[in-house]
């Protein structure tokens, strides 16, 4: 080999190694650029997933909140229905035992309907010098009740009763009657607080 050409080889040879190495150079840069990219994107979805995260954690806040309102809701209702079944079974087994009589039980059965007065409202009943001796020969027979229960406040239900009745002293002198009672009942001592007669001949369809 020619000496003369020895620094043209070693020039040549260095120019390739520039060449590749900004080549190279250039490569890592795309890569690391590339990489970046996807740190850019990752890093866009880890935000977007905490903040998936954060929404759902408040949708299930919310929901349990939702839940929790219903269930009270549930557990109120409840109380409403068996409070108003209490009420009506009550006011209706008081006014059975009030309206069914004969001239034979009638004062065993005015005594009995006590049971469900409260101490103030069988005084006041008392007051009145009722006489539960008899019922001068009079046959009564309950044909008909509806209960209509109110809300209740300060520990009081009030509602409204429709009966319809058959009364008289023989077969041949039965009559028929229908009143309207005011039934106020303590929930707490479960006696009736309140008997107001409101009148008769009520029409039952407008209470419906």
């Amino acid at each position: 080999m020619n000496k003369s050409m020895i620094p043209w080889i070693t020039t040549f040879l260095l120019l390739i190694g520039v060449v590749f190495l900004a080549i190279n150079t250039q490569q890592q840069k795309k890569e690391v650029k590339t990489v970046e990219s996807k740190l850019v994107v990752l890093k866009a979805q880890n935000d977007q997933l905490k903040t998936d995260k954060g929404e759902l954690n408040e949708s299930t806040s919310n929901y349990r909140e939702q839940v929790a309102k219903m269930e009270k809701q549930l557990i109120n209702t409840g109380k409403d229905v068996d409070l108003n079944q209490e009420y009506e079974k009550t006011v209706k087994e008081l006014f059975e035992t009030l309206i069914n009589f004969s001239p034979s039980n009638y004062g065993e059965k005015k005594k009995q309907a006590e049971n469900f007065y409260s101490d103030e409202l069988k005084n006041q009943f008392q007051g009145d010098n009722r006489n539960y001796s008899d019922s001068n020969g009079v046959t009564s027979k309950l044909e008909y009740i509806d209960v209509f229960s109110k809300s209740v406040q300060e520990g009081e239900m009030k509602g409204i009763v429709v009966e319809e009745h058959e009364s008289g002293m023989s077969a041949d002198t039965m009559k028929k009657g229908r009143a309207m009672f005011l039934v106020s009942y303590d929930i707490n001592t479960k006696k009736v607080t309140e008997l107001k007669n409101l009148g008769s001949g009520v029409a039952v369809e407008l209470l419906k």
